[in-house]
């Protein structure tokens, strides 16, 4: 899905705060994400999102404390799913 910023601030059950974090959370790691396939296709220009988002690990500091309704990292891994995610 294309990131849109301030689509997530409907979202009823997360506060201002976890809003915040879910989106500038995503915001960082989907420029990265874009970052890495560039370079993937200076070497393979044929190359897939699928293969760099089933090949990519985001190292997600400070996800402690996940609440099942309220947290942002519990979108987080909505939004992106195929990512694998180390806490």
């Amino acid at each position: 899905m294309d990131y849109i910023a301030g689509a997530l601030h409907s979202h009823t059950n997360l506060h201002n705060g976890e809003k915040k974090l879910l989106e500038s959370s995503l915001f960082t790691i989907l420029y990265g994400l874009e970052r890495t396939r560039e370079a993937w296709q200076r070497i393979d220009q044929f190359i897939k999102w699928n293969h760099v988002l089933k090949h990519t690990i985001v190292l997600y500091i400070g996800a402690a404390g996940l609440k099942e309704e309220s947290h942002h990292f519990n979108e987080l891994l909505k939004a992106i799913p195929i990512v694998h995610f180390a806490c």
